[in-house]
């Protein structure tokens, strides 16, 4: 994958989350009160304004990679194992 490509599945992804925050909104403004669960990370700054209360669940950190690992691997496919074509960032 060549950095065009991937710049283009960056912007699909921008593009994803503001149609999942559009929709998301759309369906809580119908209610005084709602539930939401989930990994909220990229679309908290939305959100955060209309918490009154908000649970921390927290899992072993093995666990959370793990979940990641296989979350990325149905995505993405073998892209995401070393070698496949996803170049690594030095972080």
């Amino acid at each position: 994958m060549n950095q065009k490509d991937m710049e283009e599945e960056c912007l699909d992804f921008e593009i994803r989350n503001r149609e999942v925050t559009e929709c998301l909104m759309n369906d809580i403004s119908q209610f005084p009160h709602f539930v939401m669960s989930g990994q909220m990370w990229s679309i908290r700054k939305t959100f955060n304004p209309l918490f009154d209360l908000a649970v921390f669940i927290t899992a072993p950190t093995e666990i959370c990679v793990e979940r990641y690992r296989l979350r990325a691997l149905k995505r993405w496919g073998n892209r995401v194992l070393l070698g496949g074509g996803i170049p690594e960032y030095p972080y």
